[in-house]
């Protein structure tokens, strides 16, 4: 994130860090505040956090305390300008491709290489690894998490809070708050 910041043209010195879990008090020579409260009021704010659930939460704790979702998006990446909606506070890095009438709602994380063919959507707060084909007339809801590889055949309905498997080839619909895995992707054993 820090990279396609520098990349974008501006400086690591206008970047304060945040991490609440870990202890860390700088990264790239800058400080890392530990609490909501030791930021500015009425700053921007871009979440680099990869779990949905983490993100979402992040997300609502930024703009209770007034700050304004910002989205980072890479100078590789490639978005249709053919009625293609993006929301706010998303990280959409490099290579991404977007294609026409995409709807990508806020929050989302699209990772490195990762493909959204035309007419899919993608709700609120998902985490899209690299690499991950999202063919045509796709529908991803809230907090969905897509593993590096996977692809997603035309017309799919994936479930709210779903997960899908790295290198899982999805032909076929997926219910809400269910893992996927394998080619084709089938729902996981729980018994293993």
């Amino acid at each position: 994130m820090a990279d396609e910041w520098v990349k974008s043209g501006r400086s690591l010195n206008d970047i304060e860090f945040f991490d609440d879990v870990t202890g860390m008090t700088s990264f790239l020579d800058r400080p890392v505040h530990g609490k909501m409260g030791s930021l500015v009021a009425e700053q921007e704010f871009i979440i680099a956090v990869g779990n949905p659930t983490a993100r979402e939460k992040l997300f609502n704790s930024f703009l209770t305390a007034g700050h304004r979702p910002s989205s980072l998006i890479a100078h590789s990446a490639e978005i249709s300008a053919i009625d293609t909606i993006v929301g706010r506070g998303l990280n959409i890095m490099a290579g991404v491709v977007i294609g026409p009438n995409v709807r990508v709602a806020d929050g989302v994380l699209l990772n490195s290489g990762a493909h959204l063919h035309h007419d899919a959507s993608v709700g609120e707060f998902c985490e899209i690894s690299p690499r991950v084909s999202i063919l045509g007339g796709v529908q991803i809801h809230r907090k969905v998490r897509i593993g590096t590889g996977a692809i997603i055949l035309p017309g799919i309905v994936i479930g709210q809070n779903a997960v899908i498997g790295a290198a899982a080839l999805v032909d076929r619909n997926v219910s809400p708050d269910t893992t996927v895995i394998g080619i084709p992707a089938r729902p996981m054993d729980r018994r293993s």
